[in-house]
C-alpha cells in the first residue's frame, strides 16, 4: 500500500473541503485593535487548514491554493471597485468644472447640513432652511440647466437614499 493511498484512508477529504470551501478569508488588515484580534484568530484557522492541507496531500493543497485564490481575486474586485467609487465621488464633488457658479453651487448642497431638521437651536434651523431654499432658487433659475437638478438629487440620494421628496420644479 503506497503513501498516497494510506493518507486517503486517514484524511476526510469531504470534511476538509465543505471546512475549506466554509471559510471566509482574510486578506486586508483591520484598522481597530478589537478587529485586528479576530484578524489574528482567522490566521490561526487558515494556518490550521493548511496544515490540514498538507496532511491530505498533493490534492488537498491545490484545492487550498485554488479556493484562496479564489477568494483573493474577489477580495481584489470589491477594494478596486471600491477605489473606483471613491475616486468617482472625489471627482463628482471636488474637482472644478470651469463655471464658477455651478461649482458655487455644488460646495453649498455637498456642504449643506442636511440633519438641520433635528436640531433644537432655532437659529440653526432658521439658517439651514434659508441655506435649502437659496439652494432651491438657484435649481429654478437655472431650471434650462439640468446640471443644477442632477447634482442636488444625486447628493441628496447620496445621504437619504432616493425616497427623500424631490425638490418640485
Amino acid at each position: 500500500m503506497g503513501a498516497m493511498q494510506r493518507r486517503k484512508e486517514f484524511f476526510n477529504y469531504e470534511q476538509f473541503y465543505e471546512t475549506i470551501s466554509d471559510h471566509k478569508w482574510s486578506f486586508l488588515m483591520p484598522r481597530d485593535a478589537a478587529s485586528f484580534y479576530n484578524y489574528i484568530q482567522k490566521l490561526d484557522v487558515e494556518r490550521d487548514l493548511f496544515q490540514q492541507a498538507m496532511r491530505g496531500g498533493p490534492e488537498a493543497v491545490e484545492y487550498y491554493y485554488v479556493t484562496q485564490r479564489r477568494a483573493l481575486s474577489n477580495e481584489q474586485h470589491i477594494v478596486i471597485e471600491q477605489a473606483v467609487k471613491n475616486a468617482r465621488e472625489i471627482y463628482e464633488k471636488m474637482i472644478a468644472t470651469g463655471d464658477s457658479e455651478f461649482d458655487e453651487f455644488r460646495k453649498k448642497v455637498y456642504y449643506f447640513d442636511w440633519f438641520y431638521e433635528y436640531t433644537d437651536d432655532g437659529d440653526v434651523w432658521r439658517n439651514a432652511n434659508n441655506r435649502l431654499k437659496e439652494i432651491e432658487a438657484t435649481i429654478q433659475q437655472h431650471a434650462d440647466e439640468p446640471k443644477y437638478r442632477i447634482y442636488y438629487d444625486y447628493i441628496r440620494n447620496q445621504v437619504f437614499g432616493s425616497s427623500k421628496e424631490k425638490v418640485s420644479d
